[in-house]
């Protein structure tokens, strides 16, 4: 069983201070910079005073990844560090630090299957991870906002993680191929601390059986963080509410039961119930059903398209904090319940 320590960069994610959310480590960006100087980095000077595998560079913080000469393996990365970066032009570049235990990935001699497998699950850590924080700190009344996705580095067009063993400190960069590369729209986001005692922390530290609530809850988290970095505000809308009815309802479940059963869920009192359910069923109709079954766009609906986006994403949050808490019901003695209530 080998133990790793990855460290992924997160292009447009600005932090204040440096801090551990999820046994995970944020590093700010220019906490490697001082005066304009050219400084060292500390893990990749570490690396750099070992035997080299190959070379990476670092130039105006931009990280260039080199062919390992394997064609068969091409998403091994072999490389080490050069020992000085131009702390000034990195400062966009927020890094995480976590470890991953591994009993298949196979440190000296690498494969594209092992690769591909130890990259995923680690990129996918990572996001679970960041869906908590966009829960928490996207700017609602600026929908388009986004946090960069972890892992993609812009300027070389690639996503890529770097990796090194504990016990011996060998280390390189794992990158997806060109053609599978995930373009992340997005402004970013600027945080300066998060809450330690998020609920919804459970969702990535915990394990659930797919039978459980909290399995559906899990996917639903991370479409979330997902519908943030889509394209159009379109395109997020009708993700969002596919989510919801797809993993909070079952197959035999009616359209009308779906409405009834969001309004219950995120109301207090009979009087609320009924305007959410109004609400809700006005949405599915004009801009749910306009775009699915009647091919319309935002200009030819005349609505308020960030005003729809706000309350699709407002809504999923909200199912979130509500449901949390029943995580670890059978699925399907929650639809039974909730339904009993309708």
């Amino acid at each position: 069983m080998a133990d790793y320590i990855v460290v992924i960069p997160i292009p447009k994610f600005i932090i204040h201070e440096n801090f551990n959310y999820c046994k995970i480590d944020f590093i700010r960006p220019w906490a490697i910079y001082q005066d304009n100087l050219f400084i060292k980095f500390p893990w990749l000077v570490n690396l750099a005073e070992e035997e080299p595998i190959e070379d990476i560079t670092f130039s105006e913080g931009i990280i260039h990844i080199f062919e390992d000469g394997n064609s068969n393996n091409n998403l091994s990365k072999l490389i080490s560090a050069s020992t000085e970066i131009d702390g000034s032009m990195f400062f966009n570049y927020t890094l995480v630090s976590f470890r991953i235990t591994d009993n298949e990935f196979i440190f000296e001699n690498p494969t594209r299957e092992s690769d591909e497998r130890f990259f995923t699950s680690s990129i996918s850590y990572i996001d679970s991870i960041l869906d908590i924080i966009r829960v928490d700190y996207c700017r609602f009344d600026i929908p388009h906002t986004a946090i960069g996705c972890p892992g993609f580095i812009q300027e070389i067009n690639k996503r890529g993680l770097f990796v090194y063993s504990i016990t011996d400190e060998r280390g390189r960069i794992i990158a997806r191929e060109d053609e599978n590369v995930i373009i992340v729209p997005g402004e970013g986001l600027e945080l300066d601390g998060l809450q330690s005692d998020n609920v919804l922390k459970c969702l990535v530290e915990e394990s659930y059986t797919p039978d459980l609530l909290g399995a559906k809850l899990q996917k639903l988290l991370r479409i979330f963080g997902t519908c943030i970095t889509l394209p159009t505000d379109e395109i997020k809308i009708l993700t969002a509410i596919f989510a919801l009815d797809g993993l909070l309802t079952p197959s035999r479940a009616q359209s009308d039961e779906f409405k009834k059963a969001v309004a219950k869920l995120i109301s207090d009192d009979a009087y609320s119930y009924s305007s959410e359910l109004a609400r809700f069923r006005d949405y599915y109709k004009n801009v749910r059903n306009s775009f699915v079954h009647h091919g319309l766009s935002y200009e030819e609906l005349g609505r308020n398209r960030k005003k729809d986006l706000h309350y699709i994403q407002s809504l999923v949050v909200r199912l979130l904090y509500k449901l949390v808490e029943k995580r670890n019901e059978k699925f399907d003695s929650y639809w039974s319940n909730l339904i009993a209530l309708l």
